[in-house]
């Protein structure tokens, strides 16, 4: 299946004021609800969705993610919306709501040292065992079932990231992810192995503590 014909599209949620401003704060776990900001970024999401025509969406349970979700189900006449706990960004402990610029090196730490497990939180691999197997089951039932191709996924840069990294063999560290509210499209390529291409500008992983 090309990429015009993804399985599925992976939606970064929408901004929120833990992210913008001149002092971002590290958001994880923590229950930040999309700001003014955001509500347009999951409205423009919606929008640039409607040449997909998405039959399903998906989120975690943390706020900003169930309101960018939400937007995009209303959207298309209310599609099925389901929540899943194993889509949730990595739980980085001790780390929540502290500046990103004082996490920075943290942050590196982490993804250098899969291992490693954050004070309070979990490790990278923790993270991806989690994270791969959520992904994957949705994946491979809109692989197999037409009425749930495209499903949506609405989810984190972390996560976007970590489906990059996987698909093009690369570290964790090395993936870029696509800014609040951009789209990657994930599909089969020729030889039947999921891809990614991202369809909003992308910046490092490392940007996203």
């Amino acid at each position: 299946m090309p990429a015009e014909s993804p399985i599925v599209i992976l939606i970064r949620h929408g901004r929120t004021k833990g992210n913008t401003g001149p002092n971002p704060v590290v958001r994880a776990w923590s229950e930040f609800s999309l700001s003014r900001e955001g509500l347009l970024d999951a409205e423009l999401a919606a929008q640039q969705l409607k040449k997909f025509d998405p039959k399903m969406v998906y989120s975690s349970d943390l706020n900003r993610d169930r309101q960018t979700a939400e937007i995009i189900s209303s959207s298309f006449d209310n599609i099925p919306y389901d929540c899943d706990f194993g889509l949730r960004t990595a739980n980085v402990g001790d780390l929540e709501e502290q500046p990103e610029a004082d996490t920075r090196e943290i942050a590196e730490r982490w993804y250098k040292e899969p291992w490693w497990q954050v004070p309070g939180g979990e490790s990278l691999n923790e993270f991806l065992r989690r994270w791969y197997p959520a992904f994957d089951a949705k994946f491979d039932l809109a692989k197999e079932c037409e009425a749930c191709r495209p499903s949506v996924i609405v989810t984190h840069g972390r996560n976007i990231a970590a489906i990059h990294a996987r698909s093009e063999m690369i570290p964790q560290c090395e993936a870029q992810m696509t800014i609040p509210g951009g789209l990657s499209l994930v599909y089969l390529d020729s030889s039947l192995e999921p891809k990614i291409e991202f369809l909003s500008r992308t910046e490092p992983i490392l940007e996203d503590i």
